[in-house]
């Protein structure tokens, strides 16, 4: 089977702990309720940037973040196309129709990963890890990687 590649950004304070899903499981996200752990990747690192700028609303420490890639097999993924997500999944802000996308496949045990599109760019994927999945042992870490964001970029943005 094909393998996957995906990248997840932390803060560097946050770096050994970025696998865990507790940050997710503590406040909630896009597609999954407080109270479930799963963490967020993007399947490139300019995904990753993306993803994390929309999310900042100051500049605040953009210039330190940790990149780590993480590698897995296309079999533990569930792939769900924009057109089978339910309407609303992109809201902005996000509604609960997303959380109870996700929340449902964490609940099902399904797989250990789901691909769902991103919002910022949709014909890119982002793929949801569920850490107490039985699977979710067999996913590579690989290398984490200082991921300065580009002066440019965000005097452009001015963030």
């Amino acid at each position: 089977m094909k393998q996957i590649r995906a990248w997840r950004m932390t803060k560097p304070e946050y770096a050994n702990s970025a696998l865990s899903g507790l940050g997710a499981r503590q406040f909630g996200g896009r597609f999954n309720s407080p109270g479930h752990a799963v963490f967020y990747t993007s399947g490139s690192i300019s995904l990753c940037m993306l993803e994390m700028l929309v999310q900042v609303n100051k500049q605040k420490r953009l210039d330190s973040f940790i990149c780590t890639g993480i590698s897995f097999d296309e079999s533990l993924v569930e792939w769900r196309p924009a057109g089978s997500l339910p309407n609303g999944w992109d809201d902005l802000p996000y509604t609960r129709v997303s959380c109870e996308t996700g929340d449902e496949w964490l609940n099902s045990g399904r797989t250990a990963v789901l691909a769902v599109p991103s919002v910022v760019v949709p014909q890119e994927w982002n793929y949801l890890l569920n850490p107490v999945h039985p699977d979710f042992k067999s996913l590579k870490v690989s290398e984490s990687t200082f991921t300065p964001f580009d002066r440019r970029l965000l005097n452009r943005l001015q963030v």
